[in-house]
């Protein structure tokens, strides 16, 4: 039996040491190939975040076993290079940490309450609040 595997070149949103999202802009199916990874890395204080160049490679069969191995299985369903129901996706939700969502970029859930004030006088606002382990979505309104 052949392994299916995938990879991709991506940027990851880190709070603390959890991983909070990884964006895939390229993720591509087969063995990871030797070119340099991009991406740049940089930080954004007013989320407390930094964002980190990330290489990932997965077996689609296996079990997501990480946030980065998460967002690239949910990468290669929106850019249709597999089909549904033909990548493990058992326990995803697991791997996806809570997040607040905002009109520039994720931040951990945790910190938005301490961090909002600030958030709010440079403009930016929070569009959502996800909690995988709950999986459920709220839209918070400006106020």
């Amino acid at each position: 039996m052949s392994s299916r595997t995938a990879w991709g070149h991506g940027l990851a949103t880190i709070s603390g040491s959890t991983t909070l999202d990884c964006f895939f802009p390229a993720p591509a199916l087969g063995a990871s190939d030797t070119s340099a990874n991009p991406m740049v890395a940089s930080s954004d204080e007013l989320r407390g975040v930094r964002l980190e160049p990330v290489t990932v490679e997965i077996e689609l069969d296996a079990p997501p076993a990480s946030t980065a191995d998460a967002y690239l299985r949910l990468h290669l369903l929106s850019h249709l290079l597999v089909r549904p129901n033909t990548v493990n996706l058992d326990g995803i939700f697991g791997q996806l940490p809570n997040v607040a969502w905002t009109t520039h970029g994720p931040m951990d859930a945790a910190e938005l309450a301490a961090r909002r004030p600030q958030l709010q006088r440079a403009g930016v606002s929070v569009v959502s609040l996800t909690s995988s382990h709950g999986c459920s979505t709220m839209s918070c309104q400006r106020g």
